[in-house]
């Protein structure tokens, strides 16, 4: 629910991309995960459907994999010329969709928003 609300499938449509793989582009462009198994924990889902996803992301030719050299059991995943510039795009969009959504709140208002954000989120860490 909260994704439809931060980044609604229309105003990425144009993208080519689902909510679930603008998240792992993202990750990967954020440098919040360059491996299947981090970026499944990051996106709370599981190593088949991670796997799957990347498997799509890399035919359209936006991520690219690469087998380590020092431990042949890591593959190393990283975001390709267009797979970098798609990232950005969408960042830049999404963007313009929370700016949207915060229109017309004050200065004070969106301080005490993001205290209360930071605070669910302490919650949420103390709790794991």
């Amino acid at each position: 629910m909260i994704g439809r609300l931060l980044a609604p499938e229309r105003e990425i449509a144009d993208f080519d991309v689902t909510y679930e793989q603008w998240g792992v582009l993202l990750m990967i462009l954020t440098e919040r995960g360059d491996t299947a198994a981090v970026l499944a924990r990051g996106m709370e889902c599981d190593t088949g459907s991670m796997t799957r996803m990347l498997d799509r992301l890399e035919a359209k030719g936006l991520i690219v994999r690469t087998r380590s050299t020092d431990d042949r059991r890591r593959v190393q995943l990283d975001l390709t010329t267009s797979g970098k510039r798609l990232a950005e795009r969408l960042v830049a969009a999404i963007v313009a969709v929370l700016n949207r959504h915060l229109d017309g709140f004050s200065v004070d208002e969106l301080e005490l928003f993001k205290s209360f954000l930071r605070r669910m989120l302490a919650n949420r860490d103390a709790a794991c």
